[in-house]
């Protein structure tokens, strides 16, 4: 018989909890508890692996007074708060076991002001906003011409965003979405409501406004507003397109060539264009396809000017046969032809109004909590090196053949990979700039696998296994990982994902948050002696970053990073378990006697 895991110690008492509920309620916050159908409506999530999920406690603050009041009650008990601002962690982050979950989505207010001196706009942003009501405010007021440096996904909150890092559809113009910040105010573990901005005078103040700008969600308290300036477009008009690529089996030498060249190209920062790899089982007439997704900062002759003007590079065609050569002419100018033929101009509302949202549909709709599916994730970061593009694009068509043979009667499976389009402008500041950290990338890059049988996952985490020690390989630096594409598999997850940038965001990490109130699995941790910016020559690191290289190899052995896969199958579920409760009493018959994975099927 296999062990069970031991149900996870509580850091509070059940009866402290029942007198935090009591007080939330007297203060009028929103507060739900399990059974109430606003507690099962803000916890549902459409990733499977946290079908378990059950917190205590859901409250909705309305404003920055209820989240102040919220953490000192807390605290003074010592239950933990998880924040939600969208739902959309891959690795659970807004997801709670025990605790409170604060769900922010009544505080989301927008609006936009204008400097009387230079005419620059800001948008202020409360906390709880998502991407659709920035956006639904440029647009009722016809702002064409400007955008918020935001989410590709409108449904994705705009906080979490943002103190991730933020890649935006224009970060290639503008930089990425922290960039753009003007001022943060946030709710510390004191329970105080601070506003930081770049140029305090306070040198901890500035040091907090550093360390939120990519390094933020969950680790130094709840952020309630932000200023972000607005960015002008070249015109008020941009170019957006789409286009599915389902390659026929007989011409993937000639796309693999394509791909290849594709990525290394040095497209102009106006350019951004995101492909993923889909490896969909129930396809069987293609290897694989690519979903291309474009967003150009200009008129529709720049963009086809910039389309007509790539080629294959002389190299790769010199290696082919005649045959060969005339076909990978021919699928390289098929696709410059779809990526014309499928791009529209528009004014930049109409594409903030309608367009991001279509380009992102399928993304979008994965994050229903209607659409479950168990779903596994890991990501890396990447340079536009040819030789390295060449070694990736033969590993990802190497494992989804192995995907697609290991799984190919299975339903509802899916191998993704989506390379999202980074670097011009973001690449114009220091990597010391803000705690995001991996500047001088030009892809972020995540891995999803998708599937709806639960005896799969064991499966579905060895094909990780094999996956991400040949990718990490080629990583800017081995291991690098963005936060806001989060593996929860990770070891050594603050090197992973700040790089150096970890020895200051600890120093910062004491200053604001000593006793590590706001601490999670993948959180910045409070070190255990004061820690100075020069503590980073002293420290041990498994992560040595080599400033200005495009390849490391050999710095690290995977397994030394990266904890094995199948070692966590179920685990997330058998620990969710201990604490979940069943809320209804089931019928003697009928479909409510079954669990509702089953009963959907």
């Amino acid at each position: 018989m296999s062990e069970q895991p031991s149900t996870p110690a509580l850091p509070y008492h059940p009866e402290d909890m029942a007198a935090a509920i009591k007080l939330f309620r007297t203060k009028r916050i929103p507060t739900y508890e399990p059974g109430e159908d606003d507690h099962e409506r803000y916890i549902a999530t459409a990733n499977l692996l946290y079908r378990f999920s059950l917190p205590p406690c859901v409250v909705q603050p309305k404003c920055a007074c209820d989240v102040r009041d919220v953490v000192k009650i807390a605290k003074a008990r010592n239950i933990p708060i998880t924040i939600k601002n969208g739902g959309h962690s891959f690795a659970g982050g807004s997801t709670a076991q025990a605790g409170i979950l604060m769900e922010l989505g009544l505080m989301n207010q927008v609006s936009i002001a204008t400097d009387e001196k230079t005419g620059e706009k800001t948008a202020t942003i409360k906390g709880g906003a998502l991407w659709f009501h920035v956006y639904k405010k440029l647009i009722s007021e016809r702002l064409d011409g400007l955008v918020v440096n935001g989410g590709r996904c409108p449904s994705v909150g705009v906080s979490g965003f943002i103190l991730g890092g933020g890649l935006a559809p224009f970060t290639r113009s503008f930089g990425m979405g922290c960039d753009t910040v003007k001022e943060f105010s946030i709710v510390t573990a004191a329970g105080d409501e601070v506003t930081v901005t770049r140029n305090d005078s306070d040198p901890n103040k500035r040091a907090l406004f550093w360390a939120l700008r990519g390094a933020g969600g969950g680790n130094f308290g709840v952020v309630t507003e932000m200023k972000l300036e607005l960015k002008k477009l070249q015109s008020n008009w941009v170019m957006a397109g789409k286009f599915t690529w389902y390659v026929k089996k007989e011409n993937m030498d000639a796309f693999m060539i394509t791909m290849k060249s594709f990525y290394s190209k040095n497209w102009p920062n106006a350019m951004t264009i995101d492909s993923t790899w889909l490896c969909e089982t129930s396809k069987t007439d293609t290897e694989v396809g690519v979903r291309f997704i474009v967003y150009f900062n200009g008129r529709k002759k720049e963009y086809e000017e910039v389309i007509d003007g790539w080629e294959l590079p002389k190299g790769d065609l010199e290696t082919l046969t005649e045959a060969q050569r005339k076909n990978a002419l021919t699928q390289h100018e098929y696709l410059k032809t779809q990526l014309k033929q499928r791009s529209l101009e528009e004014v930049s509302t109409r594409f903030l109004h309608e367009t991001l949202a279509a380009q992102w549909i399928e993304e979008t709709k994965k994050a229903f909590p209607t659409n479950k599916t168990y779903q596994l994730h890991t990501s890396f970061v990447f340079k536009n090196n040819a030789e390295i593009f060449g070694k990736i694009t033969n590993i990802l068509r190497k494992e989804m053949q192995n995907f697609r043979e290991k799984f190919g009667s299975e339903k509802d499976t899916v191998f993704q990979a989506t390379f999202i389009h980074s670097g011009g402008e973001a690449n114009a500041r220091s990597r010391k700039d803000s705690a995001f950290r991996w500047r001088g990338s030009t892809y972020n890059a995540y891995i999803n696998l998708e599937f709806t049988d639960k005896w799969l996952e064991y499966d579905m985490r060895a094909v990780l296994d094999v996956v991400k020690p040949q990718l990490r390989l080629y990583g800017m630096v081995p291991g690098a990982t963005y936060v806001n594409f989060p593996d929860d598999r990770l070891i050594q997850h603050e090197m992973a994902y700040w790089g150096n940038n970890i020895w200051e965001l600890r120093r910062v990490k004491q200053i604001w948050d000593k006793d590590g109130y706001f601490s999670w699995a993948q959180g910045i941790t409070v070190p255990k002696t004061k820690v100075d910016n020069g503590g980073q020559q002293e420290a041990s690191e498994k992560l040595l970053e080599k400033e200005g290289q495009d390849f490391v190899k050999d710095e690290m052995d995977a397994d030394e990073f990266i904890e094995p896969e199948v070692n966590s199958t179920d685990s997330i579920a058998r620990q969710q378990w201990e604490t979940y409760q069943l809320l209804a009493p089931a019928e003697t018959y009928g479909s409510s006697i079954l669990p509702a994975l089953v009963a959907s099927q």
